[in-house]
């Protein structure tokens, strides 16, 4: 892992924390709508930095798994600091936060409704309730969040990204790496003499 992976995390979450921030100052009504993009946007930039500057201490060469590792304990880190930021927002800060989620879960839950057309009603009265009495808040409920963005989107951008930027050094005839650019004939010292 390349020494720049922790303290980009630390950037990425503290990024995401001020984003987070501004954007409840901006408009409080669109905190959870405006955010996942905004934040995508900045774990994206992060990312890339992070692989880039891993390519580049590597000698401009970087496999798939060396690129995931180093983007993901970034991501993980921004994710950690950003989960619990918003659950100190949500609950302790700005409490009229509680009251704008749950508003917006439970249109989600009526357009579901709508949706599955009568299916699955049970499931849909749990969640109602579940609402209600502010288990989508709780922080076993952020915990969980946090374990889920793990996923989505920090497991599947940081795959994208290694991809993207992934560069193996090129081969020799016998399979090994050969980064020695040296021509093979350097070293004979006096072709005259083997004769």
């Amino acid at each position: 892992m390349h020494k720049t992976a922790i303290p980009n995390g630390i950037f990425l979450g503290v990024a995401m924390m001020i984003c987070s921030y501004v954007i409840y100052m901006v408009n409080p009504d669109k905190f959870f709508q405006a955010r996942p993009l905004l934040l995508l946007c900045i774990i994206f930039l992060i990312f890339l930095k992070t692989g880039l500057e891993a390519k580049a201490a590597n000698g401009q060469y970087i496999s798939f798994g060396q690129g995931f590792k180093n983007m993901f304990v970034t991501g993980a880190i921004g994710i950690f600091l950003c989960v619990f930021f918003e659950y100190f927002l949500v609950n302790y800060l700005k409490t009229d936060l509680i009251e704008i989620k749950q508003a917006m879960e439970l249109e989600s839950i009526e357009l579901t409704r709508e949706v599955l057309n009568g299916k699955m009603e049970e499931a849909m009265d749990i969640a109602e309730e579940q609402i209600e009495n502010g288990v989508t808040i709780s922080f076993n409920s952020y915990l969980q969040q946090f374990l889920t963005k793990l996923f989505m989107p920090v497991a599947a951008v940081a795959a994208l990204i290694a991809l993207i930027i992934k560069r193996t050094p090129p081969h020799s005839k016998d399979g090994i790496a050969n980064t020695n650019k040296d021509p093979e004939n350097r070293y004979v010292i006096n072709k005259d003499r083997e004769e």
